[in-house]
């Protein structure tokens, strides 16, 4: 993963990009090597869990932003023979109603696209997508077709627009995030309590 990605900084953050995928790297996120056992974990789970590569697999990503993991997983799981791959990106930056409110974001999900030959789909909160059920249509046909995985090693939370508002002091509290208007563009609350030795 290190050969085939490079980091650019910006402001305080640094952003690890593969073409035009990315995710953040910082203290304050997932590191490198968390990401990585995190996609080998779960590569091997998919792996000895479904055997039928044939199957309609859907993949639930909270907290998608860049996708940069997200394309890693989906060339992963086609090198396994997977054949049917269907996914669901969820990010507070991809705005209410999946519309992108940054261009490298619309980049990203344009890239998304192409390697996943469309089988996409994009939402601004997870009440979006998992509200759905009560429509009788998007998460209930995904979870009726076949597998259905969740992915969410970060909360769904947008770091740049939250650098202002985030504790960076160990000893403290963190809670990051958007206000909304409407409760239907919010996403859950997410509450990580942990020894920061271990974080």
């Amino acid at each position: 993963m290190m050969n085939q990605t490079h980091l650019r900084p910006h402001g305080h953050l640094v952003y690890r990009f593969q073409d035009r995928f990315f995710w953040c790297e910082h203290d304050d996120v997932s590191s490198l090597r968390s990401r990585v056992s995190y996609i080998n974990t779960l590569i091997n789970h998919i792996r000895q869990t479904i055997h039928n590569r044939a199957q309609p697999l859907t993949l639930i990503s909270l907290g998608a932003v860049g996708l940069l993991m997200d394309s890693f997983i989906h060339v992963q799981l086609q090198g396994n023979g997977y054949q049917d791959i269907n996914w669901r990106v969820i990010d507070v930056e991809y705005g209410p109603d999946g519309t992108q409110r940054c261009l490298s974001h619309r980049d990203s999900l344009d890239a998304f696209i192409a390697l996943t030959k469309e089988k996409l789909a994009v939402y601004g909160s997870d009440q979006r997508y998992f509200n759905t059920f009560m429509d009788g249509n998007g998460a209930t046909n995904d979870r009726g077709r076949g597998a259905t995985v969740l992915l969410g090693i970060d909360p769904p939370t947008s770091s740049s627009q939250a650098l202002g508002m985030a504790c960076f002091d160990p000893q403290s509290m963190s809670v990051k995030g958007r206000t909304v208007e409407d409760i239907t563009d919010a996403n859950r609350l997410y509450l990580i309590a942990c020894d920061p030795e271990l974080y």
